[in-house]
């Protein structure tokens, strides 16, 4: 929660100022990165399209980082991966000198787990802690690493159920921006599509990628995809019997952006006259 200056410091009123958006609405992106962060314990928010997703930014891809690290709000960092390169990103300015007790609370007492040999959070940053998991199925080791595979029970082990969707880990996937309900389908997922559950609860994952190739087909910004992805998700969940396959997610995906960038809203006029749009 901000502190009661917040709206009176000299950071603030530049912000509003590089944004030209409200008081209220500049407060309130604050507060979605600052309970972002809090919540993870961890002041790394991302890329310039994660810390807009986030927020719900509606405005021109790039100008809310921009405008927020001129403003001293955002530092922009590079860390180091595995393979040897580095990912750029943003994190909070000063975050761990204003953020709640709680968090320091919470992060000193990980601290004292890390001395005793009872790590249970890595140092790494979310982002970089997330792609990792999704290349080794979600599982992370105590020491925040990786964990070998554990050998085989029997000398003979079971084949896999062909009837579960099986996600590609021969390479390192892309970071998913949302994960959409699926049915499980036979075989392995077609290329670009990531899969994770099985047995009633499979989802696919639509990468950040996806979601700026859609926003620059359909003239949307990358937050309005993300606003219709969610009320896809939702209407997948509310239609169990109705939810697509692994090989014929992205075809809905597709069609639902479609028809929220051609179908015009109440009292504007129609954006392609004479197509009609059959229902999902």
């Amino acid at each position: 929660m901000a502190r009661p200056t917040l709206m009176g410091h000299r950071k603030f009123r530049r912000l509003c100022r590089l944004l030209m958006r409200p008081r209220y609405q500049c407060r309130g992106i604050l507060e979605l990165l600052w309970d972002s962060a809090n919540e993870s314990g961890e002041p790394a928010l991302g890329d310039s399209l994660d810390v807009e997703l986030t927020t719900e930014w509606d405005g021109d891809e790039g100008k809310l980082t921009d405008a927020l690290a001129a403003a001293g709000f955002l530092e922009r960092q590079f860390w180091p991966q595995e393979d040897g390169g580095t990912t750029e990103g943003y994190e909070i300015h000063n975050f761990w000198h204003h953020c709640p007790a709680y968090v320091r609370k919470r992060r000193q007492r990980e601290m004292e787990r890390r001395i005793k040999g009872e790590r249970l959070v890595s140092d790494e940053p979310v982002t970089a802690v997330r792609r990792r998991n999704q290349v080794s199925g979600g599982r992370t080791a105590p020491n925040g690493s990786t964990p070998s595979p554990s050998p085989s029970p029997s000398p003979s082990p079971s084949p896999p159920d062909s009837s579960e969707p099986v996600a590609d880990d021969s390479a390192e996937q892309p970071p998913v921006a949302i994960w959409i309900p699926i049915k499980a389908g036979k075989g392995k997922p077609p290329p670009g599509v990531q899969v994770r559950g099985s047995n009633g609860k499979a989802e696919a994952g639509i990468t950040k990628e996806q979601v700026r190739e859609h926003a620059d087909s359909y003239g949307m910004k990358p937050a309005a995809v993300m606003s219709e992805l969610k009320k896809a998700r939702q209407w997948c969940k509310a239609n169990p019997t109705k939810t697509k396959t692994s090989r014929g997610i992205m075809r809905f995906v597709n069609s639902w952006i479609d028809r929220a960038a051609n179908t015009p809203r109440p009292g504007e006029p129609s954006r392609q006259p004479g197509k009609e749009y059959r229902k999902l």
